[in-house]
């Protein structure tokens, strides 16, 4: 799972929500939650498709032995990667698979919601595993635009959770 610090475009929106809400709790009903996890699984299909370019690129595939491996069992050779049969994006971006995980929940008076995958690959394909010659391919790094398109989301659910 991950923890977004969402940046919001026009956080005076949020104060002034704020203020005229006083002190009263804005509840997040489970379709909330499931709208800004659409948001977040929105970021996390981004970075799949293109190859983790938020965080600068995927390191390509060894030619020398991940290619032919690949090929030899049918898959595509050099592209797309982390994507053999789609099962570990499925995970982060489908609502409706086994393995998709967000939670909410809350957190010291904040609501917290994490969106991610409990594919057990999900940490060593993400992270790399330099024992196995598994190299980082971040999945979890949003770039500005997409913490921006996140916290849209966020803003608008927030006030209409808010009843303004």
């Amino acid at each position: 799972m991950i923890t977004i610090d969402v940046v919001l475009k026009n956080p005076q929106v949020i104060v002034d929500v704020l203020d005229r809400v006083g002190h009263a709790v804005v509840r997040l009903d489970p379709g909330h939650v499931d709208q800004i996890g659409d948001a977040v699984r929105n970021a996390y299909k981004i970075v799949f498709d293109t190859e983790g370019q938020p965080s600068g690129g995927w390191r390509p595939l060894s030619k020398r032995t991940t290619v032919p491996e690949r090929i030899s069992l049918g898959f595509p050779g050099e592209h797309p990667i982390l994507r053999r049969t789609g099962s570990l994006m499925s995970s982060f971006v489908d609502r409706g698979n086994a393995l998709h995980r967000q939670q909410s929940g809350s957190f010291m008076g904040m609501t917290v919601i994490t969106v991610g995958s409990g594919d057990p690959r999900a940490s060593v394909l993400s992270h790399g595993d330099p024992t196995r010659a598994i190299p980082e391919r971040p999945i979890e790094f949003f770039d500005d635009r997409m913490i921006a398109d996140i916290g849209a989301v966020v803003e608008t659910v927030v006030v209409k959770a808010a009843g303004i």
